[in-house]
């Protein structure tokens, strides 16, 4: 996630650079056709006003809807911050043995709280197609790691395994009925914010928008130099790339941000959420020593994002 207001031209122009040479060669052909030779290949202008206005509606409606991914993707990784919080105020707090089962009290809580820690971190691999087992592999056992990560789903495999440790800690009269209902219930909230954001990345905008909003726009844009010439002549050169220039770039956003999990400069900042849920999980535990929350990272000049 870029943080601040500077964004990487560089990049911006070496993608759309293919497409903004062909408008720019059209241009000219057209622009030197129209002033060296008289030859005139002008289209009335009026069609293309039309279309441009159409075109621009459907890009922004299109955008809009990439935009209301990106937000409910944004909101569900809320959501799962503040839910891991109190699954690990819970666990730390709801659990009660008697003293000569303190240690092994302790042992149970530090499971669960780290093995919460992995969920976040698996959900985070999971969504961004890394390597799940190395997400979590320094938070759970040997065992632990065989047996989720032999499963299609590691994420919802840890949450089982967390409500079985916790009907035993109920078993061993360590939770009673209400407390175990109130962190049954945390867990379901997590599995339902886990649901959340497994659809936004399951299901992409209908390729029709995408498919037709490209061509589109390239086709608008390699014959507007033919609407421009009449009226600006050499300056159409200028004015038509600067206009595709516009549309293209609108037509990429929505392609970005439809996304919210890429690892792409403009996706959330996962890693750093979940850096944010361990400390915050293993200070609950009352650990001194915590990891740094992580900080955005200058790339590109001074554009400053955040993983």
């Amino acid at each position: 996630m870029v943080i601040g207001d500077k964004i990487p031209w560089a990049p911006v122009l070496r993608l759309h650079a293919p497409v903004l040479a062909l408008v720019f060669c059209i241009a000219a052909a057209v622009a030197g056709a129209h002033r060296f030779l008289g030859f005139s290949l002008a289209i009335a202008p009026l069609p293309f006003s039309i279309v441009g206005v159409a075109l621009s509606i459907f890009l922004a409606f299109r955008n809009n809807a990439a935009y209301d991914r990106y937000w409910e993707g944004r909101k569900l990784w809320g959501g799962l911050v503040n839910a891991s919080r109190s699954f690990g105020r819970q666990a730390t707090t709801l659990l009660v043995a008697a003293p000569g089962e303190t240690a092994e009290l302790r042992a149970l809580q530090r499971q669960l709280v780290y093995r919460q820690i992995a969920y976040v971190n698996a959900l985070r691999a999971s969504l961004r197609g890394d390597d799940i087992a190395a997400a979590q592999a320094e938070l759970l056992t040997d065992a632990e790691l065989q047996r989720t990560g032999a499963l299609e789903n590691p994420p919802i495999a840890l949450l089982q395994e967390q409500s079985r440790d916790l009907v035993t800690a109920a078993t061993r009269g360590w939770l009673g009925e209400q407390r175990l209902k109130a962190l049954d219930e945390t867990l379901g909230e997590l599995t339902n914010l886990q649901g959340g954001c497994e659809r936004i990345k399951k299901t992409p905008i209908p390729l029709a928008y995408r498919f037709f909003a490209q061509r589109f726009v390239r086709a608008f844009c390699s014959l507007l130099p033919f609407a421009l010439v009449e009226q600006l002549g050499p300056v159409t050169i200028v004015a038509s790339v600067a206009v595709a220039f516009v549309f293209l770039v609108l037509d990429r956003i929505g392609d970005i941000i439809q996304d919210p999990f890429t690892t792409n400069f403009n996706g959330l900042a996962l890693a750093a959420m979940c850096r944010t849920i361990e400390v915050d999980l293993r200070r609950q535990l009352g650990e001194t020593t915590v990891p740094p929350l992580l900080t955005p990272q200058i790339v590109m000049g001074d554009t400053a994002v955040l993983r």
